[in-house]
C-alpha cells in the first residue's frame, strides 16, 4: 500500500478558489440571462449591467485586483437597491454574485 501525503493548506485553498470561480462564472451567466430576458429594463440600464457582468468576468479571468472587484460589488449593490422592486429575479441573481465575491474574500 502506497502512502499518499495529505493535501497542503495551499492546495485546499486553490481547489476551493477554483470551485468558487466556477460558481461565480455560473452565476454571472445566470445574471446575463436575466438581463437579456428582462422585458421592462431600459436599454441603457441593460447595457450598463451587461458591461458590469463582462467587467467582473474579465477581472476573474485575469485574477484581477481586489479594488476592481470592490468597485464591481458596489455597483451591483447599487443596482440591487435600484431594481429590487421592479426586477426581483434579476436582483436575486445579482445578490448571489455579490455573495460569491464575498465568499472569495472580496
Amino acid at each position: 500500500m502506497e502512502f499518499v501525503a495529505p493535501e497542503t493548506s495551499a492546495d485546499c485553498k486553490m481547489v476551493t478558489l477554483d470551485m468558487e470561480n466556477q460558481r461565480l462564472n455560473k452565476q454571472l451567466q445566470e445574471l446575463q440571462t436575466q438581463l437579456q430576458q428582462a422585458k421592462t429594463l431600459d436599454e441603457n440600464d441593460r447595457d450598463a449591467l451587461s458591461q458590469l457582468v463582462k467587467d467582473i468576468q474579465s477581472t476573474l479571468a485575469r485574477t484581477g485586483k481586489s479594488e476592481e472587484y470592490e468597485s464591481a460589488v458596489q455597483k451591483l449593490e447599487d443596482a440591487v437597491q435600484r431594481f429590487e422592486v421592479t426586477h426581483p429575479q434579476m436582483t436575486a441573481a445579482m445578490a448571489r454574485v455579490i455573495n460569491s465575491l464575498s465568499n472569495m474574500g472580496i
